[in-house]
């Protein structure tokens, strides 16, 4: 299987999950955009939530969106007008994270390869260097009404 062909594999886990989740939350049509790579260790959007990957596949699940889209998502996910992107905001874009993360793995472990997740990390601003980056990242935009959320994977598998 090429190099392509096995990360594609390892990130439709991770949007079917992405779709399952943001349906179920944001009670919306989740649309998928092309899948491409991506090369860079720099944030793509003003909000991030980085979520590290242990086990047989190492590496991180990237979630990037604007603070237009975040606070929209949170607002919601909590049913009710968020101003701002506070710490309430920022805990419930960085849950978000995690919930994708861990239904991914749980879709993963079916296709036989065991994995766990770390908590959640959020960084705030474009262009952030992420310098734990040294894998490939693939990558999809998702249309939400908020705006668009992209998905970047950097994944290996381990031995």
């Amino acid at each position: 299987m090429s190099v392509q062909n096995t990360m594609q594999s390892l990130l439709e886990p991770f949007l079917d999950a992405a779709r399952d989740v943001l349906g179920s939350e944001l009670g919306c049509m989740v649309r998928v955009g092309p899948i491409g790579s991506f090369s860079g260790s720099a944030t793509t959007q003003d909000v991030t939530v980085l979520v590290g990957v242990t086990g047989e596949l190492e590496g991180n699940a990237i979630y990037s969106y604007s603070v237009e889209c975040a606070i929209g998502i949170v607002s919601a996910m909590l049913g009710s007008p968020v101003e701002q992107l506070d710490e309430l905001a920022q805990s419930g874009i960085a849950e978000l994270g995690n919930m994708i993360t861990g239904r991914a793995c749980m879709r993963l472990a079916t296709n036989g390869y065991t994995c766990n997740i770390a908590p959640p990390m959020l960084l705030l601003g474009h262009g952030v260097e992420m310098k734990s980056l040294h894998l490939p990242r693939w990558s999809a935009a998702i249309e939400l009404p908020y705006g668009p959320m992209e998905i970047h994977l950097s994944l290996r598998k381990v031995g």
